[in-house]
């Protein structure tokens, strides 16, 4: 997994050094991404928890077809099964479509996930919606796994 490239203004961060930690749980189901490769452009929703400046993703949860336009709206039908769960929202080779639908409001301070599967591999980079004069992707470190807790 790659570190995002770093920020040009970390205070503009809604809340400097905060992380991402992806659990191992979360790690397999994205690495199953990679595996299945979607053909098109694929999104879904992080379910996790956030604790003191770090936000943990326990499950990679695919919208299944869902349009790109209907995240906020598929957002809130999630949050109902998984109240104060939903952290955000990832997808593979992201559209224009999704791009500009979670640089809304709705999205702003919640994490936007972008994975690339570049040899097979998956590469996670991680990011918060912010606002500064404009809604923007603002890159967040990933936390490093814990050593002897993989597969």
């Amino acid at each position: 997994m790659r570190k995002p490239a770093p920020v040009k203004n970390p205070d503009f961060w809604y809340n400097p050094g905060v992380d991402v930690l992806v659990t191992r749980e979360a790690r397999l189901e994205i690495e199953a991404l990679g595996i299945i490769r979607p053909s098109a452009p694929a999104w879904g929703f992080l379910i996790g928890h956030e604790r003191g400046r770090r936000v943990f993703i326990e499950k990679a949860l695919a919208a299944a077809g869902a349009e790109p336009g209907t995240a906020s709206g598929k957002y809130r039908e999630v949050e109902r099964l998984w109240p104060g769960k939903v952290v955000g929202l990832y997808a593979v080779r992201p559209s224009a479509e999704l791009k500009r639908a979670v640089l809304d409001p709705f999205f702003y301070g919640k994490l936007f996930i972008e994975l690339r599967f570049p040899r097979g591999r998956p590469e996670v980079r991680p990011f918060v919606v912010e606002h500064e004069g404009r809604f923007r992707l603002v890159p967040l470190p990933l936390a490093a796994p814990v050593k002897g807790k993989g597969p």
